[in-house]
């Protein structure tokens, strides 16, 4: 995946503007790559720490206007770009590759097979006592519990964000 050539900065929308706030910290007059959340006061990002008397270099500027409808959507967008180096087309991507490859591992006929062979497994552990066969049993108890999560979260995914 390239790196997006977009503004680094984190956006908000106010009055008709989209705002970008590059502001970041300076440390030693070597960018830090900690970039402070100045409404809260706290370092977000990054993992370098400052070696003494930190500067806050940047601003925020206005990006672009934007109608009411429309501002805090573009806000959004460039925020999660930023956060996640992808663009929503490609998130977009991603997440159907990913619900169709969780599909095959969580549909209902699958499930049934594994717990037909836990059945048998326990039988089978009752019968010879072996704990190898009681905790593959185990194990099927934890894939199922898992499985189920995976069920919703497919259903959650394909009812839309909610």
């Amino acid at each position: 995946m390239s790196e997006l050539k977009i503004t680094k900065a984190h956006f908000t929308y106010a009055e008709g503007q989209v705002f970008a706030d590059t502001r970041a910290q300076v440390c030693c007059g070597i960018p830090n790559v900690k970039v402070i959340d100045f409404d809260h006061g706290w370092p977000v990002g990054g993992e370098e720490e400052c070696c003494g008397n930190p500067e806050i270099e940047g601003g925020i500027e206005p990006f672009c206007d934007a109608s009411d409808h429309d501002g805090p959507l573009i806000a959004e967008t460039f925020n999660v770009a930023n956060e996640t180096g992808m663009t929503p087309r490609q998130l977009l991507e991603q997440r159907n590759e990913l619900l169709y490859a969780l599909k095959g591992l969580a549909d209902n006929q699958m499930r049934e097979r594994l717990l037909d062979a836990q059945q048998d497994i326990n039988f089978h552990a009752n019968t010879t006592m072996s704990q190898s066969v009681a905790d593959a049993s185990a194990l099927i108890d934890e894939i199922d519990v898992k499985i189920l999560k995976a069920q919703d979260a497919i259903a959650k995914a394909e009812g839309g964000a909610s």
